[in-house]
């Protein structure tokens, strides 16, 4: 609808590119392997991976924006994270939707974390 609006094109999808070297397998596959590689070769004790929901799922929309298979990257770094013999913790953080969540506030007003709204006074 919000693209109808600003285009004024009824059922059009926005046309994703990636800047060159900057694509999903660039990003989050080589640059994760990368990291990982020297986490490894520095000898981190865990390694912490935030990737993303959905990596198990070949379908999903996000594979499909500018054909970089985006989650199918990130689990391929996530395996790999798995298989380096590290201790690890993989996150896998889902739409921030923003009217549901609200910054938790720090000493200088920026937000470090993010909680539900609806589970705040809990």
């Amino acid at each position: 609808v919000l693209w109808a609006k600003i285009t004024g094109k009824e059922g059009v999808r926005p046309e994703f590119k990636f800047p060159e070297g900057q694509e999903p397998k660039a990003v989050d596959w080589e640059g994760a392997k990368a990291q990982i590689d020297a986490a490894k070769a520095a000898g981190v004790k865990h390694f912490v991976f935030v990737s993303s929901m959905g990596g198990t799922q070949p379908d999903n929309f996000l594979n499909t924006m500018g054909n970089g298979n985006i989650l199918l990257w990130k689990r391929k770094a996530e395996e790999y994270v798995i298989e380096s013999g590290m201790t690890y913790t993989i996150i896998h953080p889902g739409g921030d939707v923003c009217q549901s969540y609200m910054p938790l506030p720090t000493p200088n007003r920026a937000p470090l974390s993010w909680q539900r709204s609806d589970e705040s006074s809990q």
